[in-house]
């Protein structure tokens, strides 16, 4: 434990109010860009998600969409709400990484470690409402709670790690892997094999299955769907760069990128002091860090044999992993000269660069001042979908329709019902393909299937026709961003008599 001297001692931005200072500014910034930019595909289907909330769905556990409707019930139908929850706990997450840095190390590293973390890109995203804001929360505070064990050795904080390890299966299911980290840390010293007398190391296992229980027993009583939809990962389901090489190499450079480059080789040092540097301050404690990341991050290395990791999937162990490279980045001060001044440059370059990054994508993202390609601007998904809904809503209402039926993929449906929510608009929105995705809501009303429908798809009328007995078109509708460029064009039809339904 650290204490008030050592804390005066601190530069004053590394101080604890500083820091959370420093955290709070980010958290506003962030809540600014949450209410002031369109929701992507994923978060309009996550939203409505939430217009029912349950105990599975078909791509991902439920705790998304839990938190998607808290936010909603707090602040309203709007971005906001839908990301409110997701930005609040990338806040919470920042607090368990301090604290268990305090524990472990000392105040310097734990304060290091939560503004390197935050300036990343990876941190910079956690606002949107996806399973990884909750999961990388969970992660972190399950971590925490079984540091508060290593400080004051009341076995009763495994119980509060179980918990939350269980919420976060509830969140993403490759929180899996962090049980499979706390396996490995306890196996991995003497001393640590001796905590597994404790009943309550037993017990936070069974709790973190006892509170994932009600996911099990819904993907039982529906196929496995969800299980077996990302079990895939671990056979046949993703993009391949082609080989081995050319698959591993975009994983690290995902990771530094996401992470900050700094952070990323500073992590890198810290794991090699770890193995061969046992003479440094705290080195021992790297092992809660390190072990419970290493399973997540040797099966993605395994995964790249096959295809591509995306940057986002091992973000759950990165907050803990800062602690890595801010204890790197405090404690190594190597005696060669070249050596030691191009650390310092790593040192203090993490900040700047991290913030510029993350100002310009947040820039891009509200204001869109570059008109920059799909393939890097991935802001461009969130643009212009209330207006594509207001046009279409529009001229469906002039031409009798009576609810919506999306022929397209499952985002552009999501982000018609989202929008009509946020519209105050009650007519129902159907997805009319892809039936898998939606066993969360009731059936489709039959008495719909008589009634004109306002047809809104990329396809065109002989795609309609095979859909519906009766097809009439309407003309176009598009989102555009705020130079005017068109995004994205679909084409509205208003069609009665659905076919197979």
């Amino acid at each position: 434990m650290t204490d008030a001297h050592t804390s005066r001692d601190l530069p004053i931005w590394l101080r604890p109010w500083a820091v959370l200072l420093f955290v709070l500014a980010m958290l506003a910034v962030r809540l600014f860009v949450a209410g002031n930019v369109g929701l992507v595909r994923d978060e309009a289907y996550y939203a409505l998600w939430s217009f029912w909330p349950g105990f599975g769905y078909y791509d991902h556990p439920p705790m998304v969409a839990w938190v998607v409707a808290l936010g909603r019930a707090l602040v309203g139908e709007n971005e906001l709400g839908v990301r409110l929850v997701p930005v609040l706990a990338s806040g919470i997450t920042s607090l368990a990484v301090y604290r268990t840095g305090q524990i472990l190390f000392d105040l310097r590293t734990a304060g290091i470690a939560v503004i390197w973390f935050n300036v990343t890109v990876a941190a910079g995203l956690l606002f949107i409402a996806a399973p990884d804001a909750p999961a990388v929360m969970f992660w972190a505070l399950s971590i925490w709670a079984v540091a508060e064990f290593v400080a004051r050795r009341n076995a009763n904080w495994w119980l509060l790690a179980g918990a939350f390890a269980g919420l976060g299966l509830l969140s993403k299911y490759t929180v899996g892997f962090l049980g499979i980290g706390f396996v490995l840390y306890l196996l991995t010293s003497r001393e640590r094999r001796g905590w597994l007398r404790h009943w309550q190391v037993w017990g936070g296992g069974a709790l973190a299955l006892l509170v994932f229980a009600p996911n099990f027993i819904w993907n039982a009583q529906h196929d496995w769907v969800s299980i077996a939809f990302q079990g895939q990962r671990f056979d046949t389901y993703g993009l391949n760069f082609g080989s081995f090489t050319a698959n591993f190499l975009d994983f690290i450079g995902g990771q530094a990128l996401a992470t900050g480059v700094f952070l990323f080789i500073f992590v890198v040092i810290g794991t090699v002091l770890y193995v061969r540097r046992s003479d440094l301050s705290n080195r021992a404690n790297l092992a809660l860090p390190l072990f419970t990341a290493a399973p997540i991050l040797i099966y993605f290395t395994y995964y790249c044999i096959r295809f591509r990791v995306e940057a986002n999937w091992p973000v759950v162990a990165w907050p803990m992993l800062s602690l890595v490279g801010a204890w790197a980045a405090v404690h190594l001060r190597p005696r060669n000269g070249f050596f030691a001044g191009l650390l310092a440059v790593f040192r203090w370059a993490q900040v700047p660069i991290g913030l510029i990054l993350t100002v310009l994508i947040y820039v891009q993202a509200v204001w869109q001042p570059w008109s920059i390609v799909q393939t890097i601007d991935r802001t461009r998904d969130m643009r212009g979908w209330s207006g594509l809904y207001a046009d279409a809503a529009a001229l469906g209402k002039a031409n009798g329709a009576t609810w919506i039926a999306s022929a397209g993929n499952y985002g552009l449906a999501a982000e018609l019902a989202t929008y009509a929510k946020f519209a105050g608009d009650d007519w129902p929105v159907w997805q009319i393909t892809e039936d898998y995705r939606y066993v969360f809501r009731p059936p489709l009303d039959p008495a719909l299937k008589t009634q004109p429908a306002l047809v809104v798809t990329p396809g065109d009328q002989a795609s309609v026709e095979l859909l519906f007995d009766s097809v009439r078109p309407l003309g176009t509708a598009s989102r555009t961003q705020r130079a005017g460029e068109v995004l994205e064009t679909v084409n509205l039809f208003v069609a009665t008599g659905l076919k197979n339904r």
